[in-house]
């Protein structure tokens, strides 16, 4: 019993150690570094192969990372600067792991060399490089946008400077040039609904469908508006026509049908052929329980209509002239109600018919009411629509 629990521990120390060599060899020196650091953790006696593979596994990687960095060199190609930034924080993370470590000696007198990277200086150096990079690369895309009058580029050089701010928060004039940025890429939009269904609707209807709450669809670079008025021009108009609206008949439909349960109805005495009460050893009369099925006419009164309304959304380029996109728009409103009653014993009626029994339906709207409400589905849809445009 014994040689076998010391061939199962030889067994895990041996798989451990293998596992520990493949992360290394296979160049997974990140894992390698934390599974050696888990192993080496709270040990008085530390082992040396733990020690020797950490030491191995952090020196290979930190000489990786600086070619790295010396390969991608900011100074010469600033745009790389980030990246550098996120190579010096991976190595600041491997160094403060080890770090509580230090210095690190195995049982077997083995003391491992960690030469540790200034990251401090490092990551200061790529933050204003990347900092000044993104400036002026803000500065080049916000002069493009007024060069050649698109607001796209004055957006992406917002972008630009929000990177400046990530690395250096006061840099410079970034706060100014964002606002600049800000209001040059800024697009306004007027909101239109035409009614081009020739039906005749309620009075009201064209009004409260204009009246529809854009500002919920604002963000930092699109502003909506629906008064022609509150501003001298815009960038866009995103106009709904709406080109038919269909009414359907009042529907009502009665349906019928039958049901039936088998319930307990008392008990009668057992008699033998000739008519004898029949009775257990005690003396007492046997008996058993009588059934007898009993029925319901369920009625059920179905009430239905629709109105339907289609259009067309329509966003267009006030400056160009041009169509930048257009989409068929359906929505619907629905009156759907119902009454059911039942003929007969109740005690018939199933579960599902009990718990739909209703003696009276609503009456069915008037016409007006439902176009009202369809008008209401439609702003939901519309703003829908709006915010899916690309622009």
């Amino acid at each position: 019993m014994k040689t076998i629990l010391y061939t199962l521990i030889l067994v895990i120390l041996l798989g451990s150690c293998n596992t520990l060599n493949k992360m290394v060899e296979r160049g997974e020196y990140d894992n390698a570094i934390i599974y050696a650091t888990e192993k080496l953790a709270g040990k008085r006696k530390k082992k040396t192969k733990y020690v020797k593979a950490l030491e191995e596994a952090f020196v290979r990687i930190t000489t990786r990372d600086m070619k790295r960095i010396e390969f991608l060199n900011g100074q010469d190609n600033p745009e790389h600067w980030d990246e550098i930034y996120n190579i010096a924080g991976a190595i600041e993370y491997r160094q403060e792991r080890i770090d509580p470590f230090l210095p690190l000696t195995s049982k077997d007198g083995y003391q491992a060399a960690f030469k540790f990277v200034d990251t401090y200086k490092l990551k200061n150096l790529a933050k204003d490089g990347a900092a000044e990079f993104h400036y002026q690369n803000g500065i080049r895309l916000l002069s493009l946008s007024k060069d050649r009058k698109d607001k796209k580029y004055a957006r992406e050089a917002y972008s630009s400077f929000e990177k400046v701010r990530i690395n250096r928060l006061n840099y410079k004039d970034v706060s100014s040039l964002m606002l600049e940025a800000r209001t040059i890429g800024e697009v306004n939009i007027l909101v239109e609904v035409i009614n081009n269904s020739n039906m005749i609707v309620p009075a009201h209807f064209e009004s409260r469908i204009k009246n529809i709450s854009v500002t919920s669809l604002n963000n930092l670079w699109r502003k909506y508006h629906i008064d022609l008025s509150s501003k001298d021009s815009y960038d866009y108009v995103a106009e709904m026509e709406i080109t038919e609206i269909s009414m359907s008949p009042e529907r009502e439909t009665i349906t019928h049908h039958e049901d039936s349960k088998r319930i307990e109805d008392g008990v009668r005495t057992l008699k033998d052929d000739r008519g004898r009460v029949l009775r257990d050893t005690t003396g007492k009369k046997l008996t058993e329980k009588k059934f007898k099925r009993v029925y319901a006419t369920v009625t059920e009164i179905h009430r239905e209509k629709t109105v339907s309304l289609s259009g067309i959304v329509l966003m267009k380029n006030t400056i160009t002239s041009d169509m930048v996109q257009s989409r068929p728009i359906n929505v619907q409103a629905v009156f759907n109600d119902y009454a059911s009653s039942y003929v007969g014993d109740r005690r018939a009626v199933c579960k599902n018919d009990v718990g739909r029994l209703k003696p009276y339906s609503q009456p069915f709207p008037d016409d007006s009411a439902m176009i009202i409400d369809v008008g209401e589905n439609l702003k939901g849809a519309f703003k829908s629509a709006l915010a899916k445009m690309p622009i």
